[in-house]
């Protein structure tokens, strides 16, 4: 994993343009929990400046709602939504992240935006906008609140109330998180397959090239053959004529 890394990031200290270095290249990976590993490895190895933001968590209710009552603040501190900011979240200077809303986009702040953190305070990260129209441009982004609401997509029972920054560090990022991205450096980490139809293709089409990819697949073997594979999940009914 080490070496796959620093085969993708492995120049950034040294890099002299670092806003280009970082919009060119990410590691991909299926699950949130893959892209968090590899997030906090490359984090480590940064020497700059950092904070820790933690979170100030709550139920939402409505009324006089007891349920609310149920659930302590350690608990919900605990939860970690895909597309939601952590409770704890770890930031450095002239790391990049990816916006998990849009907050404005006449600024080009919009969720799925790259930037890189220029100054960390506790209610304002300033960062430099990688990617898109706005590229270059410094902007500000704070606190909000966000709220993940029960329902037929959620496994909580409750709707939970998050004030945190709307935003997640990516050297990795999820294939699904990455539609829209064009990279000269591609990683894809595949410790277990992708589950879900045309996973496989959206990761490598991020490429601009083939040469510009580099694969770490784990217990990749199929029986019968030799090499190293990786499954690919295809819906064959969407193909059917009915």
């Amino acid at each position: 994993m080490r070496c796959f890394i620093d085969n993708i990031y492995g120049g950034f200290s040294d890099a002299n343009d670092k806003d280009t270095y970082l919009a060119e290249r990410a590691i991909l990976a299926p699950k949130n929990d893959i892209v968090d590993e590899i997030n906090d490895a490359v984090l480590k190895e940064m020497n700059t400046e950092g904070m820790i933001f933690l979170s100030a968590d709550s139920v939402e209710s409505s009324g006089s709602d007891e349920n609310a009552c149920n659930f302590p603040v350690e608990f919900l501190n605990t939860l970690n939504i895909s597309a939601f900011p952590a409770h704890r979240l770890e930031i450095k200077v002239g790391c990049p992240i990816m916006l998990l809303r849009n907050i404005c986009s006449a600024q080009g702040l919009c969720n799925g935006t790259r930037l890189i953190v220029t100054n960390l305070s506790r209610r304002l990260i300033t960062a430099r906008i990688l990617n898109g129209s706005q590229k270059k441009k410094v902007v500000f982004i704070p606190r909000i609140t966000l709220i993940h609401e029960s329902g037929n997509n959620s496994r909580l029972p409750f709707d939970l109330k998050r004030h945190q920054f709307p935003v997640r560090v990516a050297f990795s990022m999820t294939i699904n998180k990455a539609q829209g991205q064009t990279l000269s450096h591609l990683g894809v980490y595949l410790p277990t397959p992708v589950f879900a139809h045309g996973q496989l293709y959206v990761a490598l089409s991020r490429a601009t090239k083939r040469e510009s990819v580099k694969m770490l697949v784990a217990n990749g073997k199929f029986l019968g053959h030799e090499g190293i594979y990786t499954k690919n999940v295809v819906y064959r009914s969407i193909f059917s004529d009915n």
